[in-house]
């Protein structure tokens, strides 16, 4: 019985979100302000992820980022990195990491830190990482040292 009732909870999700990317749709195709597509095109790429579904995902999170929706920046980036809907590509992620940080987003300023100390996409630079989480640290108020550990 629980196989069953688990189930039907996954296609209720399923078509949960099937019904929000429709509503998504609409919102990108409409006159809507610039702003609300690249919501639009954002949250419509959240819910193809949760379908798995990571070429349509990573799709509308570039169309989200085109519209200088800046969460998208560290989903492109997260695609290029883990190859979900894309090929592999470290050096790319960490591109899309570094223009999500320059607009000021919290996650891929995280991340790009993460790529200067760990030496993902490119070469180590801590002094970089630091300015990162310092930077992060002054903009949230937030203790980012456990990140920061072993520089």
């Amino acid at each position: 019985m629980q196989k069953t009732d688990d189930s039907l909870a996954a296609n209720d999700k399923s078509n949960a979100l099937i019904q929000s990317i429709k509503h998504y749709k609409e919102i990108v195709e409409s006159d809507e302000d610039y702003s609300e597509k690249g919501k639009g095109w954002y949250m419509m790429g959240q819910a193809y992820k949760q379908l798995a579904d990571f070429k349509k995902a990573f799709t509308c999170f570039k169309k989200a980022s085109a519209h200088d929706y800046s969460e998208a920046f560290a989903m492109v980036g997260d695609a290029y990195l883990d190859g979900h809907g894309v090929e592999k590509n470290p050096a790319k992620a960490r591109l899309w990491y570094k223009k999500g940080a320059d607009m000021g987003e919290i996650t891929a300023t995280l991340k790009l830190a993460d790529c200067y100390k760990n030496g993902i996409g490119g070469k180590v630079d801590l002094k970089k990482a630091m300015e990162q989480y310092l930077h992060l640290a002054e903009r949230t108020g937030r203790f980012w040292n456990r990140y920061a550990y072993g520089i």
